[in-house]
Order: structure tokens, then sequence, then C-alpha cells
């Protein structure tokens, strides 16, 4: 899949060849209006699909479909929705924060923080961000919620449930949950900072949620809400790790479909899962403002050092010749592109992607709960091709 995307992604940006501007000028909202309307069926779950050109101007900005479907809640800029590993991000950024405020260190190993966790004193928090760990999701993939109907969805692969969905007291995995498995079934697929191996792992993002509550002595949700959503205005994302717990935060939120019979069934109003893995709540507008912070545009978030942190390529990911993960991040040098930063986010009837072209400074922004990211993007570059923008 990753590689498939890292494919997608240089044939999207390979249009351009240094006058960003002209090009921006060439993308029509209408045309681009009847592409993704040709893709998203409009009584279907919801889409938000953004782009953004040199200086994030908004180059198109638009919902489709519903948030809501029996409720006849149209998807638009201001739902909320899960986007996945993209979260992934955030919790990068949360850790950087607390290296600039002297709180820890990426060397840090996970011992110091809890003591006795298996191999925690070879297990550090760079290894953790940039998936060379070597802890698994693996362990317990076989115990499936039963309650909440999931062996009858239909045309759903099985690697969907890896470890966020393991049975908890609750009925749901939990953070605490998959904290305790790592502590007292711990599987790792190679020793802790192996050379030459990186697999990706959910797990260590959850396990650094883990360790900010620790130095922090809040709960991740809180922090991030204080340190990293409000500071940067954006005041419609949370990070939603229970079963609507937290109702007044979650007024617009896209909910979750799979087909079913030739119609749309709701799986979760709210897909329960972990945090620091996945599991923020965003909209198209309030993303605005994170590339901001990605930018440096909005410094008391994170400083421009640690942004460079999080972008440079740490570790080769053996996705493509070039391919790398930084902080939070997968990055890809391109001949004539420069870095290309990007992440998928993908659960239960929930696709994201975020991917950008540094040099020409376009960022292209999928949310959705049932249209695969792929395809919208394939066909915005033969839209793009057709209409003579790209340049082959």
């Amino acid at each position: 899949m990753m590689r498939k995307l890292m494919i997608i992604t240089i044939l999207l940006f390979g249009f351009l060849d240094g006058n960003a501007q002209a090009k921006e000028d060439l993308i029509s909202k209408d045309s681009l209006d009847k592409i993704f309307s040709g893709l998203i069926d409009a009584n279907g779950p919801g889409t938000g699909i953004l782009i953004l050109g040199n200086s994030n101007k908004v180059l198109y900005k638009a919902g489709f479909g519903y948030a809501d479907i029996e409720h006849k809640r149209k998807a638009d800029a201001n739902t909320q929705f899960n986007i996945g590993s993209i979260s992934k991000s955030f919790t990068a950024l949360a850790v950087m924060q607390l290296v600039e405020k002297g709180k820890l260190s990426v060397s840090d190993t996970v011992g110091k923080f809890f003591p006795g966790f298996p191999k925690g004193d070879k297990i550090t928090i760079f290894q953790l961000l940039t998936h060379t760990s070597g802890l698994s999701d693996a362990a317990n993939q076989s115990h499936w919620v039963e309650g909440a109907g999931l062996k009858e969805i239909e045309n759903l692969p099985e690697n969907y449930f890896h470890q966020f969905l393991i049975v908890s007291a609750e009925g749901f995995l939990t953070t605490e949950g998959v904290f305790e498995i790592m502590r007292t079934q711990p599987e790792f697929s190679f020793e802790p900072g192996a050379e030459g191996k990186w697999q990706y792992s959910n797990r260590g993002y959850v396990l650094l949620a883990k360790i900010i509550e620790k130095v922090t002595g809040m709960d991740f949700r809180d922090y991030m809400r204080q340190n990293v959503f409000i500071p940067a205005g954006m005041k419609n994302t949370f990070i939603h790790g229970g079963i609507m717990e937290r109702e007044s935060e979650i007024n617009n939120y896209a909910a979750c479909y799979i087909p079913s019979g030739g119609t749309w069934r709701k799986v979760f109003n709210q897909i329960p899962s972990t945090v620091g893995d996945g599991n923020v709540y965003t909209t198209l507008n309030d993303w605005i403002l994170y590339e901001k912070c990605l930018n440096g545009e909005i410094p008391k978030v994170i400083g421009r050092n640690s942004l460079n942190e999080l972008f440079k390529g740490q570790v080769k990911t053996f996705q493509s010749p070039s391919g790398h993960y930084g902080f939070g991040w997968f990055t890809n040098e391109v001949p004539g592109m420069g870095s290309v930063i990007y992440h998928s986010g993908r659960t239960i009837s929930v696709d994201a992607f975020r991917t950008k072209a540094s040099k020409e400074n376009l960022t292209i922004v999928i949310f959705s709960t049932t249209t695969p990211y792929t395809a919208l993007i394939q066909n915005f570059w033969q839209y793009l091709f057709r209409n003579g923008i790209v340049a082959m």
C-alpha cells in the first residue's frame, strides 16, 4: 500500500515545473467539483477534500456526501473527520514540544518512565517515533469484538482489526489495555534499534502517548487540547479515546459507515480506539491552521528546529529507494521536486491522506469515511493531464 501511495504521489506532483502560481490558476473549482462528485456518492458517507498552494492559499475546499446519513447532515469544511494514523503527526509534535521544554530527550529510554517495561532499557523515544523499536502490532489479533457485530461486516480485510479491537472490560480496547498487553505480553519483530530494520508500529505511538502523560501528569487528550489544538486555533479538533464520553466535543463528527446489502450501515457513532496512534478528529478548516503550524507560522506551538526534525528523513523505510520516516511523517526525496512529505490514515470506514510537495508548496488533504483516497488522487492527476496542466 505504501509503495503504491508513493507512486501516486510522485505522479500527482510530476506536473510541477517551477511555475507553481500558473499551475494554481489552472485548477478550476468547477472542474474538480465535477471530478470528485463523479467518484463520491452524494447520498453516501462524507468526504472532505482540501488543496493548498503557496503560503497555504486555499485552492480547493469542499465536502461531499453526508456526515450523518440518517439525519441528512451534509459533510462540509466544519465536519469533524477521524484521520486515523495521520494522528501520529500530532503525537510526534507533542513529543518535540516537550523536547523543546527540556522535559525529555529522544534518546531517553522507555525504562526511564516505566521501570521494568520489557526491553525498556533498550527502547528509546527516537525508536518509537521512527518505528524502529521492534514493537509488533501482531499480538492478539484474533480477539474481535463480538458485541459490535464486527464479524458481520462485508468485505472488510481482517488486518483492519489488529490491536484496535481487542476486547477490554468495557467491550473495546483502551489505551490502558494496549499498554498492559505491551507490558505483560510483549511481542517484538526485531531487537530495538537493530540495524537495517524498520516496521510500522501503532503500539509504539500508544506508548509515546503514555510517556507524554507520565512526563506532564496530564491526560493525553487534555495535553493536546491545551498545548496544541487551542494555541493553534483548532477549536473543532479533538481526540476521541472512548465511547462517547465527551459528547459535547462531537457535535459535528462524520459517522462511519460500511456498505451492506446495497445500502450503508453505521458501524459506530465513534470508532472506539486508543490514543497516540490515531483517533484525532479534525475539520478541513482546522487543518488549514495545522498546516500553518507545520509551516512554522505559529511558533508558540512548535519551533522551526523541531519542525525540521519532524520532516527530516530519520530512518530508511525500504518502501522505495529514497523512502524514509521522520517523526510522524513519511518523507521521500524526488529529483526536481524536493521532499514529498506524507501520511495516510486507515481504520474501519476511515480513509485519510495528506501529502505535500515541499519545493512547490502544494498540499493535498483527503478525509473520507468511505471513499479510498487513492481513487480520488488518481482521478485528480488524470484531470491535470487531460487539461494540459500536467507536463509528462
